[in-house]
């Protein structure tokens, strides 16, 4: 219905619809593309990406939307910071490829709590074979797909799906995702709001937000059971003002394990197998409850998604593909090489669901829902 649309993500928000509306997702490194003027939910994990038909329109995008000579010289490995946004002098749309590039390739899979968990889940046993099905052709294709375990999966993947308040093997640790982000929303957020040139109502901080929310709950739901569309009220932003009493020590004590965890012990390390350097992690991006993204997110590392095809309950799926920071070209090199292995993206269809432009979060209200 487009020809591209940009969006931005903190942990899923590029990636999940992506999939599922059967286009393609970039998810670029924190940093790559310029965040200003966007409301802040967590600025070491927020970035901009793209959402484009095909791999190449996304390319197209991030070419536009990326921040020249935004890649640290340390992590070009050159020198050479003239090098700019590719690390290579190149456009990201120079990278794109046909299935041929896949010759040579080595690819890893993570199985612990990622593919393990699409294996197990029968809801979503038919994309879990059409995924292996296309791993089978991108081997016959020519490229090598081994095992590779994420280190840390069993403590920060959590078994039950995708959650942001699981680390250190539990939910709700203090050590979480969560825990960050509660820290660094409510101290943005407050930036942002005392920039705006034009804040008629003086909301200048979280705490004026939530009271303008429960003055107008009945548009806005600040209390829970008011709203249909927030049925729970506000209650993260509830709980991100808690976190200004917390200490500094303890947000930083977080954030450095959430890097360590998804970065050293995380997706470098499944990357590095051993000595032999891989091209890419495949995963799923539904089957496995969405928990390969948010190891992605809390390193802060780039991901892609590519449609592959349409789920039994007619939702589309695709497959991602994660690499280390500032790895955009590569990613968009073998997605694209994928893509045209896969030859076909899903048509979308209107099913008229939401005619009425009833927006709501969680179960579809009741017929009798004012």
């Amino acid at each position: 219905m487009c020809a591209f649309s940009i969006g931005t993500e903190t942990d899923g928000s590029v990636i999940f619809p992506a999939d599922r509306n059967a286009v393609v997702g970039i998810k670029p490194t924190v940093g790559l593309t310029s965040t200003r003027g966007v409301i802040p939910e967590a600025p070491s994990l927020d970035t901009v990406g793209a959402f484009g038909r095909s791999v190449e329109d996304a390319a197209i995008v991030l070419d536009i939307i990326a921040e020249k000579d935004s890649i640290p010289q340390e992590d070009v490995g050159t020198g050479d910071t003239s090098l700019g946004r590719t690390g290579t002098g190149r456009e990201y749309t120079s990278w794109l490829a046909k299935r041929d590039a896949l010759k040579g390739a080595k690819f890893g899979r993570p199985w612990t709590r990622v593919w393990e968990a699409a294996s197990n889940n029968p809801r979503y046993k038919s994309q879990y074979l059409a995924l292996g099905n296309l791993i089978k052709e991108i081997e016959d294709a020519g490229a090598r797909v081994l095992d590779a375990d994420f280190p840390s999966a069993g403590e920060i993947i959590s078994p039950d799906g995708w959650d942001w308040q699981y680390a250190d093997g539990v939910s709700g640790s203090e050590l979480s995702e969560f825990e960050v982000v509660k820290a660094e929303f409510y101290r943005s957020l407050s930036n942002y709001l005392h920039t705006l040139g034009d804040n008629k109502e003086e909301i200048l901080t979280l705490e004026d937000v939530i009271a303008y929310n429960i003055k107008h709950t009945d548009k806005e739901g600040g209390i829970p059971g008011t709203h249909p569309a927030w049925p729970t009220g506000q209650d993260n932003f509830d709980r991100c003002v808690e976190s200004k009493d917390d200490s500094e020590a303890l947000y930083r004590k977080a954030l450095e394990y959430n890097r360590r965890k998804s970065r050293e012990e995380g997706i470098d390390a499944a990357m590095a197998l051993g000595r032999d350097e891989l091209d890419g992690l495949l995963v799923p991006v539904q089957a496995e409850g969405g928990v390969a993204c948010s190891v992605a997110a809390k390193a802060g590392y780039p991901m892609i998604t590519i449609p592959v095809g349409v789920g039994d309950d007619g939702v589309p799926f695709g497959m991602g593909i994660i690499h280390k920071g500032w790895q955009e070209a590569k990613l968009i090199k073998f997605a694209s090489a994928i893509e045209d292995l896969v030859h076909h993206r899903p048509q979308p269809k209107f099913f008229n669901f939401d005619a009425d432009n009833y927006t709501y979060v969680g179960k579809p209200p009741s017929d009798d829902a004012n």
